[in-house]
Order: C-alpha cells, then structure tokens, then sequence
C-alpha cells in the first residue's frame, strides 16, 4: 500500500470511528490481504484537523455490513439447500463456499448466482 492509498484508507477509517486501535488494526489487516510480507507497524497520530467521524460515512458503513452480513446468510442458506453443507457458522467453510463460487464463474460456461 503506498503512501497516497495508506492516507486515503486512513481518512476513511477515521469517517467511521475514532478508535485509533481499530484503524491501526485494519491498515495491518489490509496490508495482509493484499499480500504484505514486510514487518509492519502502524502509529497513528491525529491532528485537530484530523478527519472525524461522519454520521453518513457510519451509515454507510452500517449499510455495507447489513448488505455484506446478508450476502453470506444467502450464500450459506442456498448450500444448505442443495444439501451441500449441513447448517453452520463456521467461518473457513463460509470461505471455502466464497471460493468455491469464484471458481466455478471463473470457469468458461459456467455460472453460479446467489
């Protein structure tokens, strides 16, 4: 993550909430995902002109996760279905279910659709 994109995730975390742990904590997390294997460390230092939270940044925050909490409701609900995992919440079969699906739509002629 470069310097310009660390700042625009910053901003955009500190539109959310003013927990600078969590924000230290997801840039970790979000350099992770895309593949960091550098040894990081994260300080995070707020000016008073430092972005604050913004009651329409946290709803649309609230939207994204009712909306990404009842994408992964359907997808485990439609498995269960086709009875090809029995009930759960556990979260590496929700991950293999996701990838399964990307793999299958990768796949020429073939579509999955949740």
């Amino acid at each position: 993550m470069g310097n310009e994109e660390l700042c625009d995730f910053e901003r955009s975390r500190l539109e959310v909430t003013d927990d600078l742990e969590k924000v230290c904590n997801e840039v970790v997390d979000t350099c992770l995902y895309k593949g960091s294997r550098d040894n990081m460390s994260v300080i995070l230092i707020c000016f008073p002109n430092a972005p604050k939270v913004s009651p329409e940044a946290v709803k649309k925050e609230e939207e994204l996760d009712k909306y990404l909490e009842s994408r992964v409701e359907e997808i485990i609900k439609n498995f269960y279905k086709c009875q090809l995992v029995g009930p759960t919440n556990d979260l590496v079969v929700l991950l293999i279910l996701i990838n399964f699906i990307n793999f299958i739509n990768f796949l020429p002629s073939y579509s999955i659709s949740l």
